[in-house]
């Protein structure tokens, strides 16, 4: 059932490296007007007013004025600025230059060498057009935040749509206008930044790569290193090679920019993310405690904003084996949600099923299944029984059935989850395949044979239309219905299944290494029961290879597979090599008892 643990597992995904971001905030709270200037209609954006010095520029040959803050003018907000030869009685809108929305006035940024430009300018608005500046600031603010929150909204529509709705009442606008104009952006910007925002917005991701590494490029080749440019560009390409799974080059180009600003949480934020994608777990829990660090010295050590940090680093935690540190971590973001007077009831309820994950795997499902029922509770109570968010939640309440020997209420609520996948996904989906497979597993264990087989084999079809040749979740139906067939002695059709499967695995890449162990184990098996010896021995070389080589693999896997490598050895003649094994398997049982 490693199938199913990985699927709960997965339910951390979503909330993996939120955060508060304070950056990309400022957008809400700029107000769009529509102002009549001498009889000309103008588009500018008045800004919140704060206190503050700043000292003024000459006026440009354009007529425009321009100034730089100062130190003393430091602000975690945006500023308006009078222009100096205006009449304050008629003021004139102020615009705010760089236009992507992620370059705050905040203590990250170094007034000197990254001054803010203050633009006092008139912008001509043609009817029902948005100006295309505007459109890269809101289209940036939203990307950066999905990104800080692990990127679960990307496939989510609905969010999305609301977070443009939000944006657009803030600033006076349609709704439908302003996303027809981020739609757009990718081919009406006038710089490569926009363009590439534009092309990240609308998931052409090699289209935002290419202008995103363009703009980084001219960064760093500037006389001086254009700073602002440098740290966008990285920023958001960041972001793209992570959604691209390129998880390496994300992290070098995150690096780059903590380099150049070595403060700035947000960066430090998708740095963290960038390392636990690579794998890098110690590098990925020292720069999220960094973050963490930070946000408690902003904002007290009781701070919702602090949940997600805490979250992602009980992930860290328990991806290590470290459960007690995962777990006291997860209860006191609990806590904090908790206590908070809104609560964030999706939050709640991630947090409650990460809780759930770990006392599962810490051998507690006594533990886990409360918390997962009270999960369950606040989702329907939200949604409605039978709502897409209830579906993780009863997929991992079913696990832990599964786990107690509740095989019945198991498949129940493995059903339950089929159904509401098949409802809002349809009939073929690789969700609908996985949640076919748990049903498959749990009608095997009940020894349902013909329903079992049909399940797997049901699987199998999906999985052979919707995913690539080479994909690891294909190799896993194949072997599936292989170890079924070994089970029922149908060896000929089981042969085949483990080659199909091991030729996957030997093909493709990001596949588990110990399911490729285990494939190779099960083949051994059957060549050693059909007494194919010679066989035999390569296979079960190259899996005890594999298993003691991973940290992951499990006592009693290592221990099944020492015994019948010993027994093959024994058939072979070579007695010393075998009671070598099978001291090793002795020695490991006990310690397993222990």
């Amino acid at each position: 059932m490693g199938r199913q643990r990985a699927l709960l597992i997965g339910a951390l995904a979503p909330l993996l490296l939120a955060t508060s971001t304070a950056g990309v905030e400022y957008p809400d709270q700029l107000v769009l007007k529509i102002i009549d200037i001498d009889g000309e209609p103008v588009q500018g954006l008045i800004l919140q007013e704060t206190t503050g010095q700043a000292t003024e520029s000459p006026t440009g040959a354009e007529g425009l004025t321009s100034m730089r803050l100062g130190r003393e003018a430091e602000s975690s907000g945006w500023v308006r600025i009078h222009p100096a030869s205006s009449d304050l009685s008629n003021l004139e809108p102020v615009l705010v230059e760089p236009w992507n929305g992620f370059v705050s006035l905040d203590n990250h940024r170094h007034p000197e060498s990254e001054p803010v430009r203050v633009v006092v300018a008139q912008v001509p608005v043609e009817a029902e057009s948005i100006d295309t500046r505007i459109s890269t600031s809101i289209a940036a603010g939203i990307l950066a935040q999905e990104a800080l929150h692990g990127g679960s909204t990307w496939t989510e529509k609905g969010k999305r749509l609301q977070l443009v709705a939000d944006r657009a009442s803030n600033l006076g606008l349609i709704p439908e206008s302003l996303t027809e104009s981020l739609n757009s952006l990718s081919m009406t910007a006038d710089s490569l930044f926009g363009a590439g925002i534009g092309s990240l917005w609308r998931g052409d991701l090699p289209a935002a790569s290419a202008r995103l590494l363009e703009v980084w490029k001219q960064a760093e080749a500037s006389t001086r290193l254009d700073t602002a440019a440098a740290i966008d560009s990285a920023h958001f390409l960041g972001i793209v090679y992570l959604q691209l799974g390129e998880s390496g080059r994300a992290v070098f180009l995150l690096s780059k920019a903590c380099d150049i600003r070595p403060g700035d949480l947000d960066l430090l934020t998708l740095l963290g993310r960038a390392l636990y994608e690579a794998g890098n777990f110690t590098e990925a829990e020292s720069v999220l405690r960094r973050v963490l660090e930070g946000r408690e010295a902003e904002t007290g050590d009781a701070d919702p904003s602090l949940t997600p940090l805490l979250n992602n680093l009980a992930i860290l935690h328990l991806e290590q084996g470290r459960y007690s540190e995962a777990r006291r971590l997860n209860e006191r973001a609990l806590a904090i949600e908790e206590a908070a007077s809104s609560r964030n009831h999706s939050l709640v309820v991630a947090l409650l099923n990460n809780l759930a994950a770990i006392h599962t795997a810490m051998g507690e499902p006594s533990v886990a299944e409360p918390l997962l029922r009270r999960a369950l509770e606040i989702e329907e109570q939200e949604h409605g029984a039978g709502s897409e968010e209830s579906a993780g939640t009863l997929n991992n309440l079913a696990l832990v059935y599964f786990e107690t020997g509740r095989l019945i209420e198991a498949k129940q609520l493995y059903s339950r989850v089929l159904a509401i996948d098949r409802a809002l996904r349809g009939p073929e989906s690789i969700q609908v395949a996985s949640d076919v497979t748990n049903l498959a597993l749990i009608s095997d264990q009940l020894n349902s044979v013909l329903e079992a087989e049909r399940l797997y084999r049901q699987a199998l079809d999906l999985r052979e239309e919707l995913l690539e040749p080479n994909h690891p979740d294909l190799a896993k139906s194949y072997a599936n219905l292989a170890w079924f067939y070994h089970r029922q002695r149908r060896f000929e059709e089981a042969e085949t299944l483990y080659l199909a499967a091991l030729e996957v695995l030997e093909a493709g890449q990001g596949g588990d290494p110990l399911h490729l162990a285990w494939t190779l184990k099960c083949l051994g098996m059957l060549y050693q029961k059909l007494e194919r010896f010679e066989e035999t021995e390569p296979l079960y070389r190259r899996s005890l290879e594999i298993f003691e080589s991973s940290e992951d693999a499990s006592g009693p896997v290592l221990i099944s597979l020492l015994w019948t490598y010993s027994v093959l050895l024994e058939e072979l003649g070579r007695k010393e090599k075998a009671e070598e094994l099978e001291g090793r398997a002795r020695t490991l049982a006990l310690s397993e008892q222990l």
